[in-house]
């Protein structure tokens, strides 16, 4: 009968919808796994001397353990990148700047990874071992969390983002204090790469970056699209 028939068909739905979200938490989960492995494989020392190394993942590694020390926020975000794409999965790296750009330079420079269940880049962040989410638990990419900032809508910080195993971080500190500033202008490499820059700055792919319609920026391609 018809009411048989549709009896199946929600049944299929239901079974195609948990099929649906075990896939998204299968590929999050690399993505999650990813960002926590390199968290806490390199200290974060914002006050470091750039690496005179190559600039990828292993040899990074490599001169962090042999010189017993740390990388800034742009390094990590940059291995994270490299391991990303080493499993598949898209990734960028990101550098978040403030409005006043050519006087501020405390700007933050995360990773984001590509969701193909979701459809969208989501915002990883490394130094913080930091994700964000809406209040349903679905991840966020930068533009997002702007929006919602703008908005005055709910995000959410896991839990158990930190830094270096030692601050807690929080909404109130890591997003509306910090980040929020850091979010006026957003910078990316318009190709990803394993060593995307060398030491000699030499070597390194064309960017874009996204500012406010209207804003005058100083160096290279923007769009405000």
């Amino acid at each position: 009968s018809s009411d048989l028939l549709l009896k199946t068909m929600n049944m299929m739905t239901e079974v195609d919808i948990l099929l649906i979200k075990q896939i998204e938490l299968k590929y999050l989960s690399r993505i999650k796994r990813l960002l926590y492995w390199l968290h806490d494989l390199v200290r974060h020392d914002g006050s470091s001397s750039w690496p005179k190394c190559h600039y990828n993942c292993v040899d990074l590694y490599q001169l962090c353990q042999k010189e017993k020390r740390g990388l800034n926020c742009r390094f990590m975000a940059e291995m994270l990148c490299e391991a990303l794409l080493a499993e598949n999965i898209p990734a960028r790296y990101i550098t978040c700047q403030s409005r006043e750009y050519d006087t501020d330079n405390d700007c933050h420079v995360i990773t984001i990874a590509w969701s193909r269940q979701l459809n969208k880049w989501v915002w990883v962040d490394p130094t913080f071992c930091a994700y964000v989410t809406d209040e349903n638990g679905l991840w966020l990419h930068p533009g997002e969390v702007r929006e919602r900032m703008q908005a005055g809508k709910k995000l959410i910080l896991n839990e158990d983002a930190n830094w270096n195993h030692e601050s807690k971080q929080t909404v109130e500190g890591y997003l509306e204090e910090y980040m929020a500033k850091n979010l006026y202008i957003l910078a990316s490499n318009l190709h990803s790469r394993s060593e995307a820059e060398s030491p000699d700055r030499t070597q390194k792919t064309e960017s874009i970056t996204l500012v406010p319609e209207g804003f005058k920026y100083k160096w290279g391609q923007t769009t405000s699209d």
